[in-house]
């Protein structure tokens, strides 16, 4: 497994690694999946143009933090903007790799403006409107 979240209660989001897919599961190398727990079965399964690292998440989208933040639909797997101005570390998997730091992010209670944590200071990225899950 590359990196998981948890857009909601009930949707855990996982992101495999080129590795293979995501252990346990039936995700591919590159693909991000949706699952919902109530309903016992997958929601949503599509490749990812990049994998992405470590994954906040953010209503029915998720924060990629490989290389640079990209907010991801989770539902298409489609990016829906980037910022490859703010530099994060490259690293493909949220834990491991020790000599590549993970990178630290943290998204605000409204949902629109991650925190990430650079070299030099900290990065706020302002995120567009969420469309409803």
């Amino acid at each position: 497994m590359g990196a998981a979240c948890r857009p909601d209660g009930d949707r855990p989001a996982v992101a495999s690694a080129d590795e293979g897919g995501a252990t346990g599961s039936d995700l591919g190398p590159g693909q991000l999946g949706v699952w919902s727990v109530g309903e016992r079965r997958r929601l949503h399964r599509n490749p990812v143009d990049r994998l992405t690292g470590t994954l906040p998440a953010r209503g029915s989208q998720v924060v990629s933090l490989n290389g640079h933040p990209r907010l991801l639909d989770t539902t298409t797997g489609h990016v829906v903007a980037e910022w490859p101005e703010v530099t994060v570390p490259e690293k493909t998997l949220c834990l491991g790799v020790e000599h590549v730091p993970t990178p630290i992010a943290a998204v605000g209670a409204d949902g629109t403006r991650p925190a990430v944590a650079q070299e030099a200071g900290i990065a706020v990225v302002e995120l567009p409107e969420c469309r409803p899950a």
